[in-house]
């Protein structure tokens, strides 16, 4: 059986149509849970009408925590060998599940993944999606994983089935300190327990964009040491599992590029409450390393060229200059 783990937050509006895709799938076997994380606009009203309709719907109701508190509680009262994860504003196609399950079972891997199509409002404007169908070792086949990476396809806890028995001997869990990457961690943790990765490049999972404030677009002033404590434990990950090869190092240093960049452009809306922000960013031991990768990031020689350097001054002058135009 597969347990579908969906937490809510206000979600409403798109609740229904989420938990009908659910209800229409082809493959059977299932039970959905569905946590509550103390909305406020009607979502659990949705819930319960859904666990009356079909019984294989299951809602718990909990103050509000977070979504890796609801996740955790949906875990712990899962009883499927496998587990799928689907978010309260998005839906997937009726095949959704058997995409899925075949990969996992026919392949026998531990971990199956497809695509997904992002769309804002009825509108699908972008698809995440893997040009390769088959299995990826992750020590063998390290380019093809390191793509499925810079294809946001392995850090998400969607379009995946997971193994409860790899869930329980990683000890992989949502860490309820954060609400934004603990998604990631959980990532990393389990697939430190995974050697082959049964990839499809279907897209029938559907993700749902909002133009209005999300976890994923808010203003973080904390934003920079989020992303780099992410980049670290990616970093260790493809060290301790012996893939950090150059392939690697250029995805690796790519994506520290950018979060230092975007570390850097948010100073204007900190400068005023943050002193020292900026020399915190550029003194991280890694920027030495950048140099070497600097082909591999896109954006003006001089912002590169400030980074590497270190110039701490020279950002400030900019943007100080520019902002008091």
């Amino acid at each position: 059986m597969i347990s579908i783990i969906v937490p809510v937050y206000n979600a409403s509006v798109y609740l229904d149509a989420c938990l009908e895709s659910i209800h229409r799938q082809s493959f059977k076997d299932w039970e959905c849970i569905i946590v509550d994380d103390g909305s406020t606009d009607g979502s659990d009203l949705i819930a319960a009408k859904w666990k009356e309709r079909d019984c294989r719907f299951k809602y718990i109701r909990q103050s509000n925590q977070g979504p890796a508190s609801a996740r955790n509680c949906a875990l712990n009262l899962s009883s499927g060998e496998l587990i799928a994860f689907i978010d309260a504003d998005d839906h997937v196609d009726q095949e959704y599940l058997s995409v899925l399950y075949e990969l996992l079972v026919g392949r026998n891997v531990e971990i199956s993944v497809c695509g997904m199509t992002a769309e804002t409002g009825s509108r699908a404007h972008r698809i995440f999606s893997s040009s390769f169908n088959g299995v990826v070792s992750i020590k063998e086949d390290t380019s093809v994983f390191v793509r499925l990476c810079e294809n946001n396809l392995m850090y998400g806890p969607v379009i995946k089935l997971y193994k409860r028995s790899i869930i329980d001997h990683q000890n992989a869990r949502f860490d309820e300190r954060y609400d934004y990457g603990e998604d990631l961690m959980f990532n990393l943790s389990y697939l430190k327990g995974v050697n082959n990765i049964a990839v499809s490049a279907a897209t029938p999972y559907h993700y749902r964009r909002h133009s209005n404030d999300t976890l994923s677009t808010r203003f973080r002033e904390d934003q920079f040491q989020i992303d780099y404590a992410q980049w670290k434990a990616i970093f260790s990950f493809f060290e301790d599992s012996g893939i950090l090869n150059d392939t690697a190092k250029q995805y690796l240093y790519r994506r520290l590029w950018g979060a230092v960049y975007d570390g850097v452009f948010q100073y204007p809306k900190v400068m005023e409450n943050k002193p020292g922000y900026l020399k915190r960013i550029l003194s991280i031991p890694e920027i030495s390393s950048l140099k070497a990768y600097s082909s591999v990031f896109d954006c003006s020689h001089w912002i590169k060229n400030l980074i590497i350097t270190r110039n701490v001054r020279g950002f400030e002058f900019y943007f100080k200059s520019f902002y008091n135009k």
